[in-house]
């Protein structure tokens, strides 16, 4: 485990249309973060929007410690540059990976930013699939403040007809326009809009550091969540690049 002077944690998150980054400290909850537009999540673009936001928060990139991926469910483009990115910096600086459910990381940064009120029992982090499906996981609530969200089973990809909702008060989370409806109009469903959830891959990273769990593999691959057909279904070009040059 790195020492001395390496106290953050980086969090990449670039599994969705929308895509971030966050900085954690590695002992305490200072935080900085940097939002990515769809077109800052190409590989020629991910790696200066990481050294400015290194920059803002006078860290440097021999400061960090660890560095978290979200490696899915999500988009095949997205997930490779933004895995791509992470194992470079991790092989440069000789730090640990850690790969981070985009879902659960959602399900995370939902309950921190819960609506004031009587808490959910259950979260339901959910994300556009194509095909008119939807991404999925259910987790348990925290029962402490403090706490993690619990999963209860893997992530799943349906249409939203066939995702059966938790009984009790359940807390949706994913972007506005991938809510179904349906859940919208669910009495004991609220909804947290979110398309990335950065802050809580690098949280999430934090835990496992901390914790002393083994790291990522090298030849760790993005979980896409069903057979990627991304190189006709979503669009990505030919010879598609799968990452940014660290030097």
């Amino acid at each position: 485990m790195p020492s001395g002077g390496r106290a953050w944690i980086l969090g990449i998150d670039t599994s969705g249309a929308a895509g971030g980054l966050a900085l954690l400290e590695r002992e305490g909850e200072t935080l900085a973060g940097r939002a990515l537009d769809a077109g800052a999540r190409s590989s020629r673009a991910l790696m200066p929007a990481l050294d400015l936001l290194l920059r803002e928060a006078g860290v440097r990139r021999e400061d960090l410690a660890a560095v978290g991926a979200a490696t899915g469910p999500g988009t095949f483009t997205g997930l490779r540059i933004g895995l791509s990115t992470a194992k470079g910096l991790s092989l440069a600086l000789g730090i640990p990976l850690y790969s981070v459910s985009s879902l659960e990381a959602l399900a995370l940064l939902a309950w921190r930013l819960r609506p004031k009120g009587e808490p959910p029992e259950w979260i339901l982090p959910f994300r556009d699939a194509r095909q008119g499906e939807l991404f999925w996981a259910r987790f348990e609530a925290p029962q402490a403040p403090g706490g993690l969200p619990r999963r209860e089973g893997e992530d799943g990809v349906a249409e939203p007809s066939r995702i059966a909702l938790p009984r009790g008060r359940t807390l949706a989370v994913g972007s506005d326009a991938a809510l179904p409806p349906a859940w919208a109009a669910w009495v004991g469903v609220s909804h947290v809009a979110l398309s990335t959830a950065a802050p809580a891959v690098a949280r999430l990273a934090r835990e496992a550091l901390m914790r002393r769990e083994p790291p990522a593999p090298p030849g760790l691959e993005p979980r896409y969540g069903r057979e990627p057909r991304a190189m006709t279904q979503w669009g990505a070009p030919p010879g598609v690049d799968h990452g940014p040059s660290l030097t």
